[in-house]
């Protein structure tokens, strides 16, 4: 009994330093419990950075299974782990290469065509869904992806882990967000929140995992998803930590020397890091398109695009898999002028047939391995010209790691703060920098897009980022529908419409039949030199039979302003529907821009943590 009473007052005691937590303890109910869950999610901002921090460990946890996955799959089936043993190349055999990579993609690609079969619609990652879809995301599809990662890092295709812990992480970041029923900004944070601890996690590396995030999932540095990214991040790194320590992954043997001269090669490295990185994304795309026109199933496919990798790692078997191991042993020069310039192609070559072949993966690991090859090729190439007078090999390897990743990925801060934690060595954070603006500028200038991007546009859509342009696009013709409109029957005489146009200030009149439907649309030029000729005759046969261009209440924003171009007109009529086109009320120019100007001030306003910009104003001119 006593314990009871003491249990009691500690409970009391809790409850009183947690006041948001007694109501849910206290409620006897269990819906009550919920919904204020719900509450809290939707509106109090320490809920929100307390649920970011679950789910950082929960997308921080995914990511060290994947990577435990993996490195147990290649064991299976490489017979040796290319992330993580020392020496992996000496204990590769050719055959088990071979085996992998035909054998284990065929299997691979009847997976996925038996996957799509099951769920025919179009998988999108989370970049897609902020951008146009509120970060809504599938679970299921989001472990499916993973999953697909997973095999195909485990069995040698040279892509990187990265695309499957950013689903996992984002996926399950959607997920919990939309069973809290949270606002589209905040489920749009939670799932940068996801992504963040993901790339944090698998690089030990909260700064650039926080940018990533804002940067390419979020589309922008928005103030009030600062807090909860950078948590998350935090939180996903310390779970990786857990598991696997806190050296770097990157292990860079001895300083570096750098003198003034080299910050200008830095920005010529950054310039070739930007031509060799469009170079890569267009052979990406020529591959896949090459790979989609061959007559063989889909499912075999994979096969044969494993055949052609399994070819080149006979070679070059440094291009298998992420090549986080064979980054280690470029940044220590573990190779000389002619094989980094080899590898330089042969990882090109490699990474584009395996996404374009269709195993699943990203780009990300593979561009900072091809830039620490150009990185190390340049510094070879200029310690051949000036020996002892420039910086050290290590730096330009570092320098065209950071370019060649920020030209292909886009994300240029990210990369900066991913070079400089996976190193930690501070002296070529600037000179890292210098090459990284000079490729995303370029890129940029050349190009105009980043991977992720370009595949969108290969896709027809024009996304640049996960900006929330479906916040945008998603308006409908029912937010703006006016009521306030000159309705006239189709047997009213031209002359008595006439007179309602001297009358009124409107200067258009929508014409419909006694049961509603709409006829036509006529203004004040359409009656004038009508009236000299047919004063008395009604409007019907001056409309003629030609069916009235009309919105209906479905149709997005969008379609009003071509509407708007196509009949010259700044008012459209709105119907029911396209079989009923009963007259509900008309669309104002005006009104659609306004529409999307409070829109987009209500996108700044969250970004900015709820400062509206009008109020602001108003009140310094009170204060003069």
């Amino acid at each position: 009994m006593t314990t009871s009473v003491t249990n009691k007052g500690t409970m009391a005691s809790w409850l009183d330093r947690l006041p948001w937590l007694g109501p849910i303890v206290r409620t006897g109910r269990a819906a009550h419990k919920w919904r204020l869950f719900v509450r809290l999610a939707r509106k109090d901002e320490i809920f929100v950075i307390l649920l970011a921090a679950i789910i950082g460990a929960l997308a921080g946890g995914g990511s060290v299974v994947l990577r435990k996955l993996v490195v147990w799959l290649q064991r299976v089936t490489l017979g040796v782990s290319v992330e993580g043993h020392p020496d992996w190349t000496s204990n590769l055999h050719q055959w088990r290469v071979l085996t992998a990579l035909c054998a284990g993609g065929l299997v691979y690609g009847l997976a996925i065509y038996f996957y799509r079969r099951w769920r025919p619609r179009e998988i999108f990652d989370a970049i897609e869904a902020n951008a146009l879809y509120g970060g809504r995301m599938s679970l299921t599809d989001s472990v499916a992806i993973a999953a697909m990662t997973v095999g195909s890092v485990g069995i040698g295709a040279s892509v990187g882990l990265e695309a499957g812990v950013t689903q996992l992480g984002a996926g399950m970041a959607s997920w919990i967000g939309q069973k809290l029923k949270v606002r589209r900004a905040t489920l749009r944070t939670l799932v940068g929140c996801g992504a963040a601890a993901a790339i944090a996690a698998n690089f030990n590396a909260p700064l650039a995992g926080t940018f990533y995030a804002l940067e390419l999932i979020m589309g922008g540095y928005a103030v009030a998803a600062l807090a909860p990214v950078t948590i998350a991040a935090i939180m996903g790194t310390f779970i990786s930590r857990t598991v696997f320590g806190t050296a770097p992954i990157f292990e860079v043997v001895g300083g570096m020397r750098i003198a003034g001269p080299d910050y200008a090669l830095f920005a010529v490295l950054g310039l070739a890091a930007a031509v060799v990185g469009v170079i890569v994304m267009r052979i990406a795309t020529i591959v896949e398109a090459w790979f989609s026109r061959v007559t063989v199933p889909s499912w075999a496919r994979v096969a044969i695009g494993g055949l052609v990798l399994a070819m080149i790692a006979s070679a070059f078997p440094q291009v298998l898999s992420s090549g986080h191991g064979a980054i280690a042993e470029t940044v220590n020069q573990k190779f000389d002028l002619e094989m980094l310039a080899f590898l330089v192609c042969a990882k090109a070559l490699a990474s584009s047939i395996s996404i374009g072949s269709g195993f699943r993966g990203g780009l990300f690991s593979a561009s900072l391995f091809l830039g620490s090859l150009l990185g190390g090729t340049f510094g070879l190439l200029l310690a051949l010209w000036a020996p002892g007078a420039l910086a050290d090999y290590i730096a330009y390897t570092l320098v065209g790691m950071g370019a060649l990743a920020a030209s292909i990925v886009g994300a240029p801060i990210t990369m900066i703060l991913l070079v400089f934690e996976t190193t930690l060595e501070y002296p070529i954070a600037i000179g890292v920098a210098v090459g990284v603006i000079v490729a995303t500028v370029a890129t940029r200038r050349w190009f105009g897009y980043s991977f992720a991007t370009w595949r969108f546009h290969v896709r027809g859509m024009d996304l640049h980022g996960g900006y929330d342009v479906g916040r945008l696009t998603d308006l409908s013709v029912r937010h703006v529908t006016s009521r306030d409109l000159l309705r006239v029957s189709a047997s009213m005489p031209l002359d008595t419409l006439a007179s309602l146009f001297l009358l009124g200030r409107t200067k258009i009149a929508y014409v419909e039949k006694e049961d509603g439907t709409l006829l036509g649309v006529v203004d004040a030029a359409d009656i004038s030199h009508m009236l000299l000729e047919h004063p008395q005759e009604p409007v019907a046969k001056v409309l003629g039979n030609d069916p009235p261009l009309a919105l209906t209440l479905d149709d997005r924003l969008t379609t009003a302003l071509e509407f708007f171009e196509r009949a010259q007109r700044d008012v459209v009529p709105v119907v029911a529907s396209r079989d009923n086109p009963r007259l509900v009320g008309c669309v104002r120019e005006v009104d659609v821009f306004r529409r999307y100007l409070e829109e987009a001030e209500g996108i700044r306003r969250e970004d900015v943590g709820d400062v509206d910009f009008f109020s602001v104003l108003m009140s310094r001119r009170r204060r003069t």
